[in-house]
């Protein structure tokens, strides 16, 4: 089966709001950090153990945005600098949010996402996975065949003859375990 291609004039109208939404997402995390690097010594003053938990909390209430996004964008923006930012501007937020579960390796992975753009999100976290390394694709789709199968063995109103079958490739799959990612 061929895929169809998207239209150039979609991809760029998705690619132009991307883009737009790129900048709302780091101006978002520069404003929680004002807000809490301003407000912070009061609150503790006030009794408030963890302000920046407490000043996101209320935003969220606030504003009605969820708070898990506001603590993300506050991250982000903690994590990199504008000079980062800059560096590595042909990533998206996205992308270098998956860089960043790289820890302090994060810039490996950015720059072998730069190399490899348009380095696709789940790309980089299974490169991250695997410290370096890409898994070949087989071994995912082994990894769910078995998991299928160690389902359906399981499943009461599957056909006696199909969970049969499953068990015996579940013994094939015994060889392969080293393997997986």
């Amino acid at each position: 089966m061929i895929t169809p291609h998207l239209p150039d004039d979609a991809i760029e109208l998705v690619r132009a709001l991307g883009e737009r939404q790129e900048e709302t997402q780091w101006a978002l995390g520069d404003t929680i950090c004002e807000i809490c690097d301003e407000l912070s010594d009061t609150w503790i003053q006030a009794g408030i153990h963890n302000p920046r938990a407490a000043i996101i909390r209320e935003l969220a209430n606030a504003t009605g945005l969820d708070i898990s996004t506001l603590r993300d964008r506050h991250i982000m923006a903690r994590f990199f600098t504008h000079e980062d930012r800059i560096k590595y501007s042909p990533l998206t937020y996205h992308q270098l949010r998956a860089c960043k579960s790289a820890g302090e390796n994060w810039r490996q992975y950015a720059e072998w996402a730069l190399a490899n753009l348009p380095a696709p999100v789940a790309l980089i976290r299974a490169k991250i996975k695997n410290n370096g390394d890409l898994p070949d694709p087989w071994i995912k789709y082994w990894s769910k065949i078995c998991e299928l199968a160690g389902r359906i063995i399981e499943d009461e109103k599957a056909p006696a003859e199909l969970a049969e079958a499953c068990r015996n490739l579940l013994v094939v799959d015994m060889p392969f375990r080293d393997w997986r990612g």
